[in-house]
């Protein structure tokens, strides 16, 4: 793709921040029935040079006064929408259609995005300039795969004209070169297993039999160990996520703009379909080995289909070099990865995998969640893979998210969390139970004081202090159980 000419139309290697916005544009359009269309996405800087060129060193009009790299199109922050009229492109500014074309623009203003005054198509992401992605001051929170499409048009470039620096967004690229990787063939139990950080925290889990017959609902279970439920963490590029799925995703698949609500509110099966469709069906899961569909499909969750398709062909090819490392799962990709051993391939796998993960910035922080996460799938791959003719309700120890308890632990009125959640938590059931022995204490202190060696001083300070801190404890006991009682009616 960085050395062609060709036009692309495609999405899925713009910057995350702009595809969002772009998004939210191409909804709201469709909503108001306005039909325009991305024409034009991406754009190669040898296609930039080439446009440039025409009204200059080539016969024809200028088509734009930017040349190769001062375009935003280079950096996946720009796109030219034209109209879609009667199935044909149409760039007619005249009648009924100067709305449209004023709409448009007011429309991308307000989601952040802006036009060209001589360019009425183009819309790009605002507060950037040419100059200054030329000099390598691109947007925060670039995925890998728009980092890698942007390393691998600067590695290819051998035009005029000197190329900007590689990206280094929050997840930096690896090398464009889809060359194998030779990583050692691990043991798993040399990665390191502990309680730590994860970008998206696990939810608590319990050891279920696995009952499903369908191997995507199989893995599923273990993917929704990880995923967790709902999030809208100011950090988060991605905004509001359910059970990892954005609210750009959802709006995506849903075909129309939604709210923060619409994400809280996001049903399991509908999940199930977007991780399907988005997911699982591009790796090719129900075509491939279980154990390689397991490891394959976490890792497109985590990093994309592109990158998991290269992660999983890198090991293929290193025993069987005609395979392409070209981010495609396909038939031969398919055909191959069932002639691997596959306890082999989902440890190399994972191995790689891992490497990758240690070379990213937030190493650091999650590396120790990532390790937790990459363990449990590789410790599911190599199960499926053991008992791959087996029924799968046959393997065990599967784990899967318990259903939640709606109903309050702590009651309508959330007594037992006075004292805070942790001191709450103690308490519970506890309550009359200490305060019963307590009050019997007190009371028995003139009886047992000359047993115990205590004075009349020392006995008086416990009748003055515990009897009413017994008494206390009783009566909290007494209007917890009342609290309880009155959730249970409520639900």
């Amino acid at each position: 793709m960085a050395s062609s000419t060709q036009r692309i139309a495609s999405l899925d290697i713009l910057h995350p921040s702009f595809r969002e916005k772009l998004q939210a544009v191409l909804t709201e359009l469709q909503t108001k029935a306005i039909p325009f269309e991305v024409f034009e996405s991406y754009r190669t800087p040898e296609r930039q040079a080439f446009l440039f060129a025409q009204g200059r060193t080539r016969p024809g009009a200028v088509v734009t006064k930017a040349d190769a790299w001062f375009s935003y199109h280079q950096y996946g922050l720009a796109v030219d929408m034209v109209l879609k009229l009667n199935g044909n492109w149409s760039w007619d500014t005249s009648g009924a259609n100067a709305a449209h074309w004023k709409t448009l623009h007011a429309v991308a203003a307000t989601h952040g995005l802006e036009p060209l005054s001589w360019e009425l198509p183009h819309l790009q992401l605002m507060g950037h300039s040419g100059s200054s992605l030329q000099a390598g001051n691109y947007p925060a929170f670039g995925d890998d795969t728009w980092a890698e499409n942007l390393a691998a048009a600067i590695a290819g470039w051998s035009g005029t004209g000197a190329p900007p620096p590689p990206a280094v967004p929050e997840r930096p690229a690896v090398s464009p070169d889809t060359s194998p990787v030779p990583v050692p063939v691990p043991d798993p139990n040399i990665l390191p297993v502990s309680d730590g950080l994860l970008d998206r925290p696990a939810v608590p889990a319990e050891v279920r039999t696995m009952s499903s017959n369908s191997i995507f609902e199989a893995i599923q279970l273990m993917i929704d160990k990880w995923e967790g439920g709902y999030v809208d963490n100011p950090a988060d590029p991605g905004g509001a996520t359910n059970m990892g799925i954005t609210r750009a995703t959802l709006a995506q698949w849903r075909g129309t703009t939604v709210t923060k609500d619409d994400v809280k509110n996001l049903t399991r099966a509908e999940q199930r379909q977007i991780m399907k469709a988005n997911y699982y069906n591009v790796i090719s899961g129900d075509d491939l080995p279980p154990g390689a569909a397991a490891v394959t499909y976490n890792a497109a969750i985590l990093h994309g289909t592109t990158r998991a398709a290269k992660f999983l062909q890198t090991v293929i090819a290193r025993t069987q070099p005609t395979i392409k490392v070209d981010g495609a799962i396909g038939p031969l990709t398919v055909g191959a990865a069932k002639l691997v051993n596959g306890t082999t391939l989902v440890k190399d796998f994972i191995a790689l995998e891992l490497a990758f993960l240690q070379g990213l910035a937030h190493w650091p922080t999650f590396g120790k969640g990532w390790t937790n996460r990459l363990n449990d799938i590789l410790a599911f791959a190599i199960r499926l893979e053991a008992d791959a003719t087996a029924p799968l309700s046959a393997i065990p120890d599967v784990m899967v998210p318990p259903t939640p308890d709606p109903t309050p632990t702590t009651g309508a009125l959330g007594v037992d969390n006075m004292l805070g959640e942790t001191i709450g938590n103690f308490l519970i059931g506890k309550k009359t139970t200490i305060g019963g022995i307590g009050t019997l204490f007190a009371y028995l202190a003139p009886t047992l004081g000359p047993l115990l060696g205590l004075d009349t001083t020392q006995m008086a300070v416990i009748q003055d202090t515990v009897l009413p801190l017994a008494l206390t404890m009783l009566g909290w006991g007494g209007l917890g159980k009342i609290d309880r009682w009155i959730g249970t009616l409520e639900t």
